[in-house]
């Protein structure tokens, strides 16, 4: 019915368990779900940093690849001299 309020703040899954038929489950394409008491890190300044450090993180491992396919003449030549 359209004028019925939701009764819920989840969806509801079918499980194939005998003893628990439905279970809440998370929308697809949510991974973690919103927190209940709001954010797991309050002030703003400190998201917002984590945020643009993962970007940083990010970039240094796009650096790390990209030395590694650079040097892997050296490296198999360091292997071969090794053996």
């Amino acid at each position: 019915n359209a004028n019925d309020t939701p009764k819920h703040d989840t969806i509801w899954c079918i499980t194939s368990d005998e003893v628990v038929k439905w279970e809440e489950c998370l929308p697809i394409g949510v991974i973690i779900p919103e927190c209940d008491a709001g954010h797991a890190i309050e002030p703003q300044e400190a998201r917002d940093i984590l945020y643009y450090s993962s970007f940083v993180v990010w970039a240094l491992g796009l650096v790390w690849i990209i030395v590694i396919i650079c040097m892997v003449k050296q490296i198999n030549l360091a292997i071969a001299l090794n053996k």
